[in-house]
């Protein structure tokens, strides 16, 4: 089910903050397939990015083991938009704002 990340309760600050951070840490992602580590495990991403970078698509797979994330996300003029592929806001959420970057786990 796809969820529209623009929530009425919160302040378009507070989005605009919220959605400043979600495109750092996808942009943080190089294109392509590269190996983050989450909660303690190793997965496999795979960003790409569309429509001249106003669109992007990020799936991860857990390297080893069953989990997958996977999500697209959108800029328009008016807002950001989080949509999921068939798992819960918070998750995707969550795997973004706390993955590890390469650089910051030893092999």
């Amino acid at each position: 089910m796809a969820i529209d990340h623009r929530m009425k309760e919160q302040s378009s600050t507070s989005r605009d903050i919220h959605g400043t951070m979600l495109i750092k840490r996808m942009q943080s992602l190089p294109l392509g397939y590269s190996e983050v580590r989450y909660q303690g495990k190793k997965y496999g991403v795979t960003r790409s990015v569309y429509n001249f970078g106003r669109s992007m698509k990020v799936y991860a797979e857990e390297l080893g083991g069953r989990d997958t994330i996977s999500l697209n996300f959108y800029t328009t003029t008016a807002s950001v938009i989080l949509k999921p592929c068939e798992m819960t806001e918070q998750k995707v959420v969550h795997f973004l704002m706390n993955f590890q970057n390469p650089s910051h786990f030893v092999r």
